[in-house]
């Protein structure tokens, strides 16, 4: 079936012949079926397309895209306050992290809200404390990868650990 034509009120028609033309009209589109068959099917194929691409980009494994990213604080529980008693620590940002644990000063467990694909990955992480009491930098180190969790440690090349302001890791 087609769609039905509509016939116009014109400007001078008088109300009685209005009130005819729109009931004419309301009568015209009860059974019509007003449809454009190449339209829909375009649309149809634009969903099916964007399903597509939808699938290969999350199966990608593209190293230039990260798996996960975060900055949270070393000395803030995750109610934003200073505390080495609760274990949970404040998160600023982050990007498929649910969660991370302190474990010990310096020792921190960072859960992925999504596992990743696999445990091999490179982690890139920075901390606010530049250098430790006897001079010797700072630094983070991945100790446990799993696909479900990181571990981290911060500490001295003399293995002092340390609690810093922040420490930001992407996951890639």
């Amino acid at each position: 079936m087609s769609c039905p034509s509509i016939t116009l009120i014109g400007r001078n028609e008088y109300i009685g012949n209005s009130l005819e033309t729109i009931n004419d009209n309301f009568l015209n589109l009860k059974d019509g079926i007003c449809y454009n068959d190449a339209d829909i099917t375009s649309v149809q194929q634009d969903i099916q397309n964007l399903d597509g691409l939808v699938v290969s980009l999350s199966a990608s494994n593209s190293v230039s895209v990260s798996k996960a990213l975060i900055k949270f604080s070393g000395i803030k529980d995750v109610d934003g306050n200073i505390s080495t008693s609760t274990p949970n620590r404040y998160l600023f940002n982050s990007f498929n992290v649910s969660s991370v644990y302190r474990k010990n000063t310096g020792d921190y467990r960072i859960y992925f809200t999504v596992p990743l694909p696999s445990p091999d990955y490179l982690v890139l992480a920075t901390n606010s404390l530049k250098a430790s009491s006897s001079g010797n930098y700072v630094w983070s180190q991945p100790y446990t990868v799993t696909k479900e969790y990181l571990e981290i440690k911060i500490q001295s090349l003399d293995a002092i650990t340390a609690d810093p302001d922040f420490v930001s890791l992407t996951i890639i």
